[in-house]
């Protein structure tokens, strides 16, 4: 009788870690937003120095840091606009990839240089981080061949949602965009 209980007991559990397996659903979408962490991340600390260069350095130098930041923004706009037209044509050229990646890298350490020389006191702490493109970029070939069927399926409400989510969280702002604050209206008396 304690045989069979136990026989019982273990088949309860196989079956209900069997139905749990199948029951937890990965959401692509929340998978996505996770993976594009160290890109969203390098966005925002690379407007972080902007914003405050532009605060604190003069007109020469504040041009010097247009030219530096325009040339990364460009090649990392160019990369997150590979993966949106990836992810609404379902489809993910593994050459491109690499090749949007190994631009991003060269900006990055383009744009280390260059602020290294524009803002000499905040350059030795703000240096922005390239080590994570490599493993970035085998995630995005990693990601596409687990989701893209399932992305592929999706509605097209929910594929308008993710590449609306992918351009928050990859799309570098212009130039004269950071750190500016709005004007407010004078109030007529």
């Amino acid at each position: 009788m304690q045989i069979q209980i136990e026989k019982t007991f273990r088949a309860c559990i196989v079956a209900l870690l069997f139905v749990a397996g199948c029951a937890h659903h990965v959401d692509p979408a929340h998978e996505l937003h996770t993976q594009l962490e160290p890109f969203t991340s390098t966005r925002d600390q690379a407007v972080h120095l902007v914003t405050v260069s532009k605060q604190s350095l003069g007109p020469d130098s504040v041009n010097q840091l247009s030219v530096s930041y325009t040339a990364l923004e460009a090649k990392g706009n160019d990369y997150a606009g590979f993966l949106n037209e990836s992810a609404s044509t379902s489809s993910l050229d593994t050459s491109k990839n690499k090749e949007y990646a190994t631009s991003l890298s060269n900006a990055i350490d383009s744009f280390n240089s260059s602020f290294a020389t524009i803002d000499p006191q905040q350059a030795p702490t703000s240096k922005l981080s390239n080590t994570w493109i490599p493993a970035f970029s085998d995630s995005v070939q990693h990601y596409w061949n687990q989701y893209h069927a399932a992305l592929s399926a999706e509605s097209p409400q929910k594929k308008t949602a993710l590449t609306q989510q992918l351009k928050a969280d990859t799309v570098w702002p212009n130039f004269e965009k950071i750190g500016t604050e709005p004007v407010s209206p004078t109030p007529h008396p």
